[in-house]
């Protein structure tokens, strides 16, 4: 790893302790305050959950490595995590959650494990997006390394496996949003986030490590060269993907936790089980976030602890992003640029705690 890089991850990676505790709440035990508009604001109760997952993974991998603690009681909030169970948006959410017990010890696993394994019927992980199978898929395979190698959570694994795998295009190298639908629903099961292709990439580095299945890392490998490959000139990880034909649909709205937090957590995890370098893009990544970016704008507002959540476009164009996905389903492919390009960008001043949780999560073990 580069010097520069080494010391630009190190830099982020105390902003982000100190940001996180900014946003925690004592008397929830959560992390239930995000900026908007530049101000502290208190979240919904079922993104505080989530996000407190997230914040909580990425503080614990700090603590393993030995940065200065900001203090957070992890006991508690997983605790309230715990409490809070049933709060969740999404059915995978529970997956996010066990993630996060299974790795500080297991605690909550007799509450946690149930929400997870109800889910774990292909006819239910067929509607599940790939985002939402990856989760799932994590946090079972850290079940099973860490607190529970029984046959059951094994054989959990791998029908989860099966279901990522099932909305994986080895033709194109990219994931499908979900693995059924019909109607509208089949058109858009074909196009997915960088979320489902993201999270995928880190679910087969995590089982591969976990079962050593090679098809498992063949896949990761593939999926995160094809990413990589898509890869904006100025370092951008678009947002939609068309897994049929293998094409970037929707490049905006590019997000900070994508350039920061969640490509370099995937690739690090998968550079770690397979030894493949993916320095480079990681680095591209960062750079957008300082200037090299659509506006030449500073993303990080380090006297503030802030790094602000994307870049969008302006209208007319953030409302034809759905025309382009469509104009792809049928093989107009060369209408992506164009729409995009009736409208300017803006610089969205928001963010939310697990921004910062992921990019603990991502580089507070690169010391």
């Amino acid at each position: 790893m580069s010097i520069m890089l080494e010391s630009l991850h190190t830099r982020l990676v105390e902003l982000a302790l100190v940001g996180l505790a900014a946003l925690y709440d004592e008397t929830q035990n959560l992390f239930a305050y995000q900026i908007l508009d530049g101000q502290r604001v208190l979240m919904p109760l079922h993104r505080s959950v989530l996000y407190t997952a997230m914040s909580a993974l990425g503080l614990m991998k700090a603590r393993q490595y030995g940065w200065e603690d900001p203090g957070i009681d992890l006991d508690q909030t997983l605790e309230s995590l715990a409490a809070h169970r049933h709060d969740i948006g999404r059915r995978g959410e529970a997956g996010v959650l066990l993630w996060a017990d299974a790795y500080h010890g297991g605690q909550h696993r007799p509450v946690l494990l149930p929400p997870v394994t109800a889910l774990v019927q292909p006819e239910t992980l067929k509607r599940l997006s790939s985002m939402e199978l990856a989760w799932l898929l994590i946090g079972l395979c850290y079940t099973y390394q860490r607190t529970d190698n029984s046959a059951a959570i094994r054989s959990s694994c791998l029908t989860v496996y099966e279901a990522v795998e099932n909305n994986f295009n080895p033709h194109t190298g990219l994931m499908r949003h979900q693995g059924s639908g019909s109607g509208l629903l089949a058109a858009r099961r074909q196009v997915a986030n960088f979320a489902d292709q993201i999270y995928s990439v880190y679910a087969f580095a995590t089982f591969y490590e976990t079962f050593q299945q090679g098809e498992a890392l063949q896949h990761g490998l593939q999926l995160a060269q094809r990413l990589c490959a898509f890869q904006g000139e100025q370092g951008q990880w678009w947002w939609h993907y068309h897994a049929q034909r293998g094409l970037v649909v929707s490049h905006y709205p590019v997000f900070g936790v994508h350039q920061d937090g969640m490509a370099p957590m995937a690739l690090l995890k998968l550079a770690a089980v397979s030894g493949q370098d993916f320095t480079d893009a990681i680095q591209r990544g960062l750079n957008w976030l300082q200037r090299n970016n659509e506006l030449r704008e500073e993303m990080i507002v380090w006297e503030r602890h802030i790094i602000w959540r994307d870049i969008e476009r302006t209208s007319p164009a953030v409302y034809l992003r759905y025309l382009s996905m469509a104009s792809a389903q049928v093989g107009l492919t060369g209408v992506v640029s164009r729409l995009e390009a009736l409208g300017g960008c803006r610089l969205n001043p928001e963010m939310r705690p697990y921004h910062l949780g992921w990019l603990l999560y991502a580089f507070a073990g690169q010391k």
